[in-house]
């Protein structure tokens, strides 16, 4: 997510994005994550051509 973080930065909707990843890491550092959550989060970012290794490696990781 760090990578996420940096690669947003250059990015026009960046304040947007850096919201959902705020959302992520909240989410990935609970005891017991909601997937809605994350799904909603992850869907900010399919639009976005440079995130999607990120998207599909969270996804994978979440089973999603």
């Amino acid at each position: 997510m760090k990578e996420m973080r940096r690669v947003s930065e250059g990015l026009d909707r960046h304040e947007e994005l850096a919201i959902s990843l705020d959302v992520l890491e909240e989410e990935s550092e609970r005891d017991n994550p909601r997937m809605p959550v994350i799904q909603g989060m992850l869907s900010n970012f399919t639009s976005i051509p440079e995130f999607q290794p990120f998207v599909k490696q969270i996804a994978a990781f979440y089973e999603l």
